[in-house]
């Protein structure tokens, strides 16, 4: 028998989908207005990454104190880090295979996941 995932995953994995929501959801409506895929992702990225730091800090860290610039900038950093790669990947999966721009969103973001989870576990959050 496994173990359940502990209630900090599971949180992350929520609000991991709904950023996900956010980043695909911005990014298509963004393409609908003409915008190139690889800039609205940018865009779409951005808007992801604060919606996922409020659900993070309040969902799966459960922080009760007020946030601190402390915090924001480590936070900032870890997700900036993780979105370059989220980017990263993003772009060669579109430039070297071809992979149309939602599925490449998914694969992308899938990667980034766990760096990201393990980076607010101990260097943001600490918890």
């Amino acid at each position: 028998m496994t173990r359940p995932l502990p209630r900090q995953m599971l949180g992350f994995l929520a609000v991991g989908a709904l950023a996900f929501v956010v980043d695909a959801g911005t990014l298509w409506l963004l393409m609908q207005t003409g915008c190139p895929a690889m800039l609205a992702r940018v865009a779409s990225i951005a808007l992801a990454m604060v919606v996922a730091w409020y659900g993070n800090r309040t969902l799966s860290f459960r922080m009760t104190t007020p946030p601190t610039l402390r915090e924001f900038t480590r936070y900032a950093t870890l997700a900036g880090g993780v979105a370059v790669l989220n980017y990263v990947i993003f772009s060669a999966l579109i430039l070297l295979t071809e992979t149309p721009p939602l599925p490449a969103t998914a694969l992308a973001t899938l990667a980034a996941m766990t760096a990201s989870f393990l980076g607010m576990k101990r260097g943001v959050f600490g918890k």
